[in-house]
Formats: C-alpha cells, sequence, structure tokens
C-alpha cells in the first residue's frame, strides 16, 4: 500500500446515499487482502471514552470524535492488476459527484493508472464529510468520514482509531491542504 493510500485510509462517512449502496461482495471475493471498518457514532463515542484528556494525542482524538458519525473504510489488495474494473470505480464515485460532494483533489499518475479523488461536502467552514477514492493497478482503497470536522483537525485524524497517518499535509489557513517541504527546516540564520 503506498503512502498516500495509507494516510486516506482515515478519511470517509456513512450517508443514506453512500459507499454503503455498493456491493463490495464482488471486489472483496476477488482481493487476496481486504479491510473493513466501519465505526458508527456509538462505536465512536464508546472509544472515546477510554481517552485521556490528560494525554495531548490523546485529547485531540478526543475532540475528534466528539462530532463525528461515521467513519467507513474499505480497502482491497489484488494479487495482479486489472481485477477491479473502471466501472467499479465510476460506480463509487458517482455515488458523491451525484449528491453535491465538491471535488478538491484529483491526482492521477502512472499515465492515468493511479487516481487518487478527495471529496468534500461542506457547510460555511466546516467540513461535513471527507470523501476519498484512490484506485492503484492492485489497490482500491475507499474511505468516508461523515461529520464536523475543521480543516486544521484533518491532520489530527491519522494515527487515531485505525486511521493512518497522513504525512506531508498540513492544514492552511482558509482550509487548504498543502504539501509540506520535504527536508528538516532550515534555521532561519540558513534562509
Amino acid at each position: 500500500m503506498n503512502k498516500m493510500g495509507v494516510w486516506l485510509l482515515g478519511a470517509v462517512p456513512l450517508l443514506a446515499v453512500g459507499p454503503s449502496d455498493f456491493d463490495w461482495s464482488k471486489l472483496s471475493a476477488k482481493a487476496k487482502e481486504t479491510v473493513e471498518v466501519n465505526l458508527d457514532q456509538n462505536l465512536l463515542r464508546v472509544g472515546g471514552a477510554f481517552l485521556s484528556s490528560r494525554d495531548s494525542d490523546q485529547a485531540v482524538a478526543k475532540e475528534l470524535v466528539r462530532d463525528l458519525k461515521n467513519v467507513f473504510v474499505r480497502v482491497f489488495e489484488f494479487e495482479k492488476a486489472g481485477e477491479y474494473t473502471t466501472q467499479d470505480v465510476e460506480s463509487i464515485r458517482s455515488q458523491f459527484v451525484k449528491t453535491g460532494w465538491q471535488k478538491v483533489v484529483d491526482v492521477k499518475e502512472d499515465g492515468g493508472r493511479e487516481t487518487t479523488g478527495v471529496y468534500l461536502q461542506t457547510a460555511g467552514d466546516l467540513i461535513k464529510g471527507i470523501f476519498v477514492l484512490v484506485a492503484e493497478p492492485r489497490e482500491l482503497t475507499v474511505v468516508h468520514i461523515d461529520g464536523s470536522i475543521r480543516p486544521e483537525q484533518l491532520q489530527d485524524l491519522g494515527g487515531k482509531f485505525g486511521i493512518p497517518r497522513m504525512p506531508g499535509l498540513t492544514p492552511q489557513r482558509g482550509g487548504e491542504a498543502k504539501p509540506k517541504p520535504e527536508g528538516p527546516a532550515k534555521p532561519k540564520d540558513e534562509e
């Protein structure tokens, strides 16, 4: 699983119309490995109750969970390329596009063989839902997070509740996530 796919595990919600409407069994049957995470509001609250407000990382996670309704993750790793179709990907994606989600990231690599799409559902300056779809030749990752989250909290999702860390992204004022510069920061006197 690539780094982008890893951090994306933490980002996707369940709606009346959402990834839960897709028939996941045909992909599961073809995959050599699968990951399935389904956390509803009750499970998120129970998990949050075990977090300490005294530990800074756990306190951040506890605050994040407070406004989340669902976390839905599916990862399928296949033995060889071509075991899922473009139609499968479009069927999943279309559930969000047709319901008013805004595409904020669209990455195509390796001649279009690897794609990453990040979609947001917003209300004012609050993010109400995040949908991430990563399609690689031998892996398909879908993440849906339903619930209110501030842009600066996006990076804080990584490493919590089975959600991978999101290296390389630093939320900026205005809600945009921008890549962090590579390498260590230079001391001011060297700039």
